[in-house]
C-alpha cells in the first residue's frame, strides 16, 4: 500500500501514475474533499489513467492538517490489507504570498498545517510501523528563498528538518525541494509556467523521472 497525501493534485496524481507503472498493489490517494479540485491541468484523464491500470486505487477524503483524520486514513489503508504500507508520498501543500513585516500567526497557520503540522501527524500515525519509504514533497523555496513566500519557505524547511530528523533516527525519511513544475501542482494553478523569477522549471516528466531515481534509492519503497 502506498498513500499519497495531496494525491489528486498534478504532482500527487503523476508520482501515483509512477507507482502503478512500477506495480504498486494498491496507492491510496488522499485530499480534503476526495476528488478532484483544479481544472484546466488533465487531471481528469491522469486519475482515469492510473485507475486503468492494474493497481488498486483508492479516493480518500481527509483533511491532513487534521491529527484524528490523518491517523484515521492509516488505519483505514492498511486496516484488513495483506499489504503493508509500503511508503508514505506527503505531497499536500498550500502556499501564501506575504512579506515578514506582514506576517501574523495566522498566516504561518495557513501554511504550516498541511505541510510541516501534518508531517508530524503523518509520522505520529506510521510510528510503529515499518514503513518503507515516507517522502516529503519539498519546495525549492526552502533552499533558495522567495519574495513573498516567508510562511512557504519556512514550512517547507520543517519538512526537510523533518525528513533528515526521522533518518537520522533510523527511520524512513527523506524530502526533495521541487522547483516549479510545468503545467502542474500550485504553479501551475496560479497561473505561472516556465521559469519563475530567474529560477528555471521542469518538465512534469522531469519531475517524474527525479522521483523515480529518488524512490530507487530505497529498495523498500518498490512494489
Amino acid at each position: 500500500v502506498h498513500v499519497i497525501t495531496g494525491g489528486l493534485g498534478g504532482l500527487g496524481l503523476r508520482a501515483a501514475s509512477l507507482l502503478a507503472s512500477r506495480g504498486a498493489g494498491t496507492v491510496v490517494l488522499t485530499s480534503r474533499s476526495g476528488k478532484i479540485a483544479r481544472g484546466g491541468q488533465g487531471l481528469s484523464e491522469q486519475l482515469a489513467s492510473v485507475q486503468s491500470s492494474s493497481t488498486a486505487v483508492r479516493l480518500l477524503a481527509s483533511d491532513v492538517a487534521d491529527a484524528t483524520e490523518t491517523a484515521g486514513v492509516m488505519l483505514a489503508s492498511t486496516l484488513g490489507r495483506s499489504q503493508p504500507l509500503k511508503s508514505v508520498l506527503h505531497a499536500a501543500g498550500i502556499a501564501d504570498k506575504g512579506l515578514i513585516p506582514e506576517m501574523q500567526l495566522g498566516r504561518f497557520e495557513y501554511t504550516f498545517s498541511p505541510k510541516a503540522f501534518a508531517a508530524s501527524y503523518l509520522h505520529a500515525a506510521v510510528a510503529q510501523l515499518d514503513v518503507g519509504a515516507f517522502f516529503h514533497f519539498s519546495s525549492i523555496a526552502s533552499g533558495l528563498g522567495n519574495a513573498g513566500q516567508a510562511s512557504y519557505a519556512a514550512a517547507n524547511a520543517y519538512l526537510d528538518a523533518h525528513a533528515l530528523s526521522r533518518s537520522r533516527c533510523g527511520m524512513a525519511g527523506s524530502s526533495a525541494q521541487w522547483p516549479l513544475v510545468t503545467g502542474a501542482g500550485l504553479g501551475a494553478a496560479a497561473g505561472l509556467d516556465g521559469s519563475y523569477r530567474g529560477m528555471a522549471s521542469v518538465t512534469l516528466e522531469q519531475y517524474a523521472v527525479c522521483l523515480s531515481a529518488l524512490l530507487v534509492r530505497d529498495a523498500s519503497a518498490c512494489p
